[in-house]
């Protein structure tokens, strides 16, 4: 374990970045950077890469039963370990959301030191993860995410076994993400949301544990004689057209559908009961047809709150956008 950065809170406590490193065998080996914990409550993604560091690790003590690894593979499984110790997205100390704090500068707060840090460490990657769960009180599917989706990111996306990628549009604050950076450094990158924050849901977490391994078969970083990466069918969505279904009235939310369910227009989805009264308030139904990606866990909402968004705008194959 590599220490890439120490430092002490004011209350005194010592702050760590860490990296952990295995080295591949070829004369000019490809690197990955994995990454999770940019906050403190994306404990699925944690889970994952703990998982796969153990993996690595038995590989390495010739445990691996046939793996071998051929490239190099960084991981970086804590990112800021304050706020992760309190289970919040951000350390309350700045307020700073590690996600749209990059390229970051080590002249400035914490979490931009970490920022800065973590890119000086990835830039120079040939591939890249970021691992990172939903807004608060939301439930999403796990999914893939995406800036451009030419042959080879196909091959990626399609490796790691989720059923949606998302490409996502141009907005004002990519530029801020570690996902933009990697992209503008020419790394093959990518970003998987993890389904539900401050939650661990271990069968997520195994799923994403045996993804991120064929994800490493299909670059090449990871060998087995018999083993080769899985294919698996996943849909590509417009990020731009997700559809959020807000509540015109106040109250407690119930939900009637999960993620993965494709609803038609018109279908019943929830409804806003009355917290003094337990009356039915409002029946919130889907204004179109789509795919349930995500829906609010919280149930305490007040008027015009999203509960549900849908993915409504599938591209019917990948190929328009390759070449």
């Amino acid at each position: 374990m590599e220490i890439l950065y120490e430092t002490t809170s004011p209350l005194g406590e010592p702050v760590t970045l860490y990296k952990r490193s295995w080295f591949g065998k070829e004369e000019i080996p490809e690197t990955v950077s994995i990454v999770t914990g940019l906050h403190g409550h994306s404990l699925t993604g944690l889970y994952s890469v703990m998982r796969l560091a153990a993996f690595l690790d038995q590989i390495s003590d010739g445990l691996g039963n046939g793996y071998q690894i051929t490239g190099n593979i960084q991981l970086f499984p804590v990112v800021h370990l304050r706020a992760m110790e309190a289970g919040a997205s951000v350390w309350n100390f700045d307020h700073l959301d590690t996600n749209v704090a990059f390229p970051g500068t080590i002249e400035g707060e914490l979490t931009e030191k970490l920022c800065n840090i973590l890119l000086q460490h990835t830039v120079r990657s040939d591939f890249a993860i970021v691992l990172k769960g939903p807004k608060r009180w939301w439930q999403e599917m796990p999914h893939v995410n995406l800036l451009k989706a030419d042959g080879k990111m196909k091959k990626l996306a399609g490796s790691l076994g989720l059923e949606v990628a998302l490409l996502e549009e141009k907005n004002p604050l990519e530029n801020l993400q570690v996902l933009k950076q990697w992209q503008d450094c020419h790394l093959k990158a990518l970003a998987i949301g993890t389904g539900e924050a401050s939650v661990m849901d271990r069968n997520s977490g195994e799923k994403l544990f045996k993804g991120m391994l064929n994800y490493l078969l299909a670059t090449g970083l990871l060998t087995h004689p018999e083993m080769k990466e899985a294919k698996q069918d996943t849909s590509l969505y417009a990020a731009n057209g997700e559809r959020e279904i807000t509540c015109e009235r106040a109250g407690f939310f119930i939900s009637e559908v999960g993620t993965k369910i494709t609803v038609e227009a018109g279908q019943k989805l929830g409804e806003i009961q009355g917290l003094y009264d337990g009356k039915v308030l409002e029946e919130i139904k889907a204004p179109e047809k789509g795919l349930v990606f995500a829906c609010r866990h919280h149930p305490l909402v007040c008027s015009g709150e999203p509960v549900i968004r849908l993915l409504t705008k599938k591209y019917s194959r990948w190929s328009r956008f390759l070449g």
